[in-house]
Formats: C-alpha cells, sequence, structure tokens
C-alpha cells in the first residue's frame, strides 16, 4: 500500500519518490464500558522531487 503512495504521488506532483519510513500501531480494546476490538494506527513519510 505504501510503495502505492509514491505511484500517486509521481503521477500528480512528484518527478522522484521514495519511502522514507512506515509506522504502525497496534491497540487491543477490552472492557464492559467499550466495545471489544482494535485500534490501528498508522503513518508514512516521503521524500519527493516537485515535478
Amino acid at each position: 500500500m505504501a510503495a502505492g503512495e509514491c505511484d500517486l504521488l509521481r503521477e500528480v506532483i512528484a518527478r522522484d519518490c521514495r519511502l522514507e519510513s512506515v509506522n504502525t500501531s497496534i491497540n487491543r480494546q477490552l472492557g464492559p464500558q467499550q466495545a471489544e476490538g482494535f485500534n490501528i494506527n498508522g503513518s508514512m513519510a516521503f521524500q519527493i522531487t516537485l515535478k
């Protein structure tokens, strides 16, 4: 998915694109006061050269 974002950036604004980092965080939610499940967050950082 992250590599595909570089393709999109190249189509729109970038002459060159390099994926710098990908971070993810997953937390399990348990307990009677909230619904059981997972909370997932992520971020990606890219280095681009503008067109």
